[in-house]
Parts: structure tokens; C-alpha cells; sequence
């Protein structure tokens, strides 16, 4: 494990503009994350009602996909920004996190080490997609399979009182306890639903809880592999290391915004309905964004074949080629 880096580029911003950006407010949450949760909730609800006929595959697909975005709202929720009020951001950091198989205050302090650490091999524990990118780490991703079985082996592990290197060195030692009866509890509810679809005789209580995190796990994968995929490592710059892209609006709405992501970095205690005039204000300082996921994707793609015969070529997002 190497030292901190110190000296990270930031962009030229007002101060300011900067301090108005990053006003915290209850109500941008409110009605940002109640939509989002509405949304499951319906779907949900048409599962439910939909159930025992083949209209239920492509409803369940669809709930499945929109699951899939808790993970955005628990990656909010880790900065503490989506609401002023902090009994909202807890509450809403431990939802997300029941949903995505994680234990919330382990997750909050390796992913603070993500910032502070951001794609220096060895030290980023969120840094999926080393280079030179290979077709099994990428798989990991696409598929999803990468992120479900890393956290539900991580809360197995913690729920019986073992800690991987990169919680010891993240979580203060004075939270373990919590972390580990956390845990516990996360398992035992997820062991009940699977118990009870048993005793009922019906897959139901699964595809509404369970299962959706599977199914959906390979729409984040792929985002996942947006963010800083076949970019440069080990440098104290997001804007080499961090990939940002123009989506649609609908993904935008999901993903919280997480597609201006060199922003998120250089700047993380944003809240999410900010990052858009963030990227406005800072625009003529970054790299031009890509265009949207497939174009990500081509990017990461071009970079696997240039790697190839030059494993330490990476994306340059100044000339929008492999260098």
C-alpha cells in the first residue's frame, strides 16, 4: 500500500460558485430519490399483479434494471450529499445498501479511499478494470457476476468477524463492531426472504427482493466500467484517470448525474442536482465528454486492441485516441 497522493489538479472555479454548487438541500433529494423509489414501487407493484403470466418476465426485467440503480443512490448517500438532513443521507445510504448487498459503513469508508486513491493500483480497492484490460476482468463487469460475488462474499466475511486488508486500513476500528453486526443482520433478512419463498412454494418474495440485484447487476457493471476503463493510472489528475460522457436524459435521471463523473471526482461533495452546472462552469478545463455509453465503449475497446502490442498504451481523452 503506497502513501496518499498529495496535489491533485482541481479546475479553476469561483469560490462562490463553488460554495453555491455544493448547498446540500432537503428537498432536491426529496423529490429526486422519492421519484426514484415510486418508480420501483410501481414496478414492483405491476410484478405482483402480473404474476404467473409471461407479462411478468418482461415487468420483472424492467424492475430488475431500475434496482440496478440503487447503487447510485448508495454512492450518493457514501458523500452524505443527496440531503441536508443526516438522518435522511443514513437512511437512505442503508436502503441503498440492503438493496445492493453491501454493509453500509464499510462501503462509505473504502469508497472515501476511492477518491483519495483514485486508479493508483493497489490502493483504489473500487479500481475494477486494470490495464492492460483483459476480456476476464471486463467479463467480471459485463456480466455482472464481479460486484455480486464480491459483496455478498464481503458480508459472509464480516458477518463471521473477518475484515479484508482494504476495510482494516479504511474503517476506524471503533466502527468494526457495528460493521460486523451490520452484516449479520443483512444476511439473516436475506436468508428469511429466500426461507419463506421455500416454505410458500412461490419465487415471488425473491423476484422482489433477492433476485433483482442479479439480474440487473450487469447494467451498473457496464457503467462501472465507464467511469475510469482503459484511462490513465497512478496520476493525481481525475482528468486522465476519469472518464465523463453525455447520456440521455432518462440514464442521467438514474444514474444521478454520476455520467459527468471527472466533476464528481474533483469536486465530490457536489450533491448530484448540482453536477450538471458544475460541468458548465468548468467545461473549457476538461476533456471534451464521451459520446454517451457506446462511445465510452468504443473507447475502451480501441484501447484492448492497441494493448494488444503495447500493453501500456491508455486512453487520451485530449486527443480522443490511444497513446
Amino acid at each position: 500500500m503506497g502513501s496518499k497522493p498529495e496535489n491533485w489538479y482541481r479546475c479553476r472555479i469561483d469560490h462562490k460558485a463553488l460554495k453555491r454548487l455544493s448547498r446540500r438541500t432537503n428537498r432536491d433529494g426529496v423529490i429526486h430519490f422519492g421519484g426514484y423509489f415510486a418508480i420501483l414501487f410501481v414496478l414492483g407493484f405491476v410484478l405482483v399483479q402480473t404474476w404467473n403470466t409471461w407479462l411478468a418476465v418482461p415487468v420483472f426485467l424492467a424492475y430488475s434494471v431500475v434496482w440496478s440503480f440503487g447503487n447510485a443512490t448508495g454512492h450518493e448517500a457514501c458523500h452524505g450529499t443527496p440531503f441536508r438532513s443526516y438522518r435522511l443521507n443514513q437512511l437512505l445510504l442503508y436502503a441503498s445498501s440492503w438493496m445492493e448487498n453491501w454493509e453500509p459503513i464499510t462501503v462509505r469508508w473504502v469508497h472515501a479511499r476511492h477518491h483519495s486513491h483514485t486508479s493508483f493500483v493497489g490502493d483504489d480497492a473500487e479500481y475494477l478494470v486494470p490495464n492492460a484490460i483483459t476480456w476476464r476482468s471486463l467479463a467480471g463487469l459485463l456480466t455482472g457476476w464481479n460486484q455480486v460475488w464480491h459483496y455478498n462474499r464481503e458480508l459472509v466475511q464480516l458477518s463471521f468477524g473477518y475484515a479484508n486488508r482494504f476495510i482494516r486500513i479504511s474503517v476506524p476500528a471503533s466502527e468494526l463492531p457495528a460493521v460486523h453486526r451490520n452484516a449479520r443482520l443483512y444476511l439473516a433478512s436475506y436468508l428469511g426472504i429466500i426461507a419463506h419463498a421455500v416454505h410458500i412454494g412461490s419465487w415471488l418474495p425473491a423476484c422482489l427482493l433477492i433476485l433483482p440485484r442479479i439480474v440487473g447487476a450487469p447494467m451498473h457493471g457496464i457503467l462501472r466500467i465507464t467511469q475510469h476503463g482503459a484511462l490513465q493510472t497512478g496520476v493525481a489528475d481525475h482528468r486522465r484517470t476519469t472518464r465523463t460522457m453525455h447520456v440521455n436524459p432518462v440514464l442521467q435521471y438514474f444514474y444521478c448525474n454520476m455520467n459527468y463523473h471527472i466533476e464528481h471526482h474533483m469536486f465530490p461533495m457536489v450533491p448530484f442536482h448540482s453536477l450538471e452546472a458544475l460541468h458548465e462552469q468548468i467545461r473549457d478545463q476538461t476533456p471534451q465528454p464521451s459520446d454517451g455509453v457506446t462511445g465510452a465503449m468504443r473507447e475502451v475497446f480501441a484501447t484492448m486492441r492497441a494493448q494488444r502490442t503495447n500493453p501500456e498504451l491508455v486512453w487520451n481523452p485530449d486527443t480522443g485516441s490511444v497513446a
